[in-house]
């Protein structure tokens, strides 16, 4: 018992907030119902600056083939819950969503504007587009010229 305590001290464990865990929130705000999105955006506020830095890590370009290959081998078994199939999402989802988060909390996650601005001009479209959305929400930038 002592050792699985240990490991869990050792290990950085996600923000939590009302016992969900920030990706869970995350996901919520770009895939849940209207009702859910606003719950989203109220629990992802509070979480505020001290879900920065895991959102910025989670913008970071990385390597998504294998789990796309997980993915689809998982699409392709037979599960015994099929809700279970639409719980994995791409590397490229999962920053765009990270982009989308960080937009929500506004000029509090100035410090991943860097981050931002670098996703904002790759060639994928989802992550750029949501990373731009991001900015002038953090900038708080008129949009009338868009």
């Amino acid at each position: 018992m002592l050792l699985c305590l240990c490991f869990w001290a050792g290990n950085p464990h996600e923000l939590v907030y009302q016992w969900r865990g920030l990706a869970a929130w995350v996901r919520q705000l770009n895939e849940g119902d209207a009702e859910g999105r606003e719950a989203a955006v109220a629990a992802i506020r509070t979480m505020g600056h001290r879900a920065v830095p895991s959102l910025i890590a989670r913008l970071a370009p990385r390597d998504g083939r294998q789990r796309d290959l997980l993915i689809s081998i998982n699409r392709r078994l037979p599960s015994i819950r099929p809700a279970a199939r639409d719980r994995y999402i791409s590397v490229e989802a999962e920053r765009g969503y990270a982009a989308s988060a960080l937009g929500v909390i506004g000029p509090a996650a100035k410090a991943a504007i860097p981050a931002l601005i670098t996703a904002s001009l790759e060639t994928n479209s989802f992550c750029a587009a949501r990373a731009r959305a991001a900015l002038i929400q953090i900038r708080q930038e008129p949009t009338e010229s868009l």
